[in-house]
């Protein structure tokens, strides 16, 4: 019985990590799966505002037009400097938001890290 291995990359784009799950997944392994990472909780678009009733559940959900998911990540997105205003995102690179998981036999994990890093993936 050979044993696997899971093999995590990011990319910058959606499209570049399904190029590459495409390409791995022709190698016949177990998975291959993207997904996009969040900063925090996930959470969905504020639709109603409260600001009149002071019904606000959190900073986010003015400034951000987000209704976080907990109370947890609304104190985790009221804390992120683009909740204040006064962030310009100047000293963020690129975000490599996009994240492959591999899982697969041990005698493939080199080929899979070659497809990744030759689609622009970071291992």
């Amino acid at each position: 019985m050979m044993s696997e291995r899971t093999v995590l990359a990011s990319f910058m784009t959606q499209e570049e990590a399904e190029a590459v799950r495409q390409a791995v997944q022709k190698l016949r392994v177990d998975t291959a799966q993207v997904d996009q990472r969040h900063k925090f909780a996930p959470h969905a678009p504020l639709r109603e505002s409260f600001l009149v009733s002071g019904k606000i559940g959190s900073l986010a959900s003015v400034t951000l037009n987000e209704q976080p998911s907990s109370k947890d990540s609304g104190i985790m997105l009221a804390a992120d400097p683009a909740a204040s205003g006064m962030a310009d995102h100047s000293d963020e690179g690129p975000a490599y938001n996009y994240i492959l998981t591999v899982i697969c036999d041990d005698n493939l994990v080199e080929r899979v890290v070659q497809i990744i890093q030759d689609g622009n993936g970071f291992t």
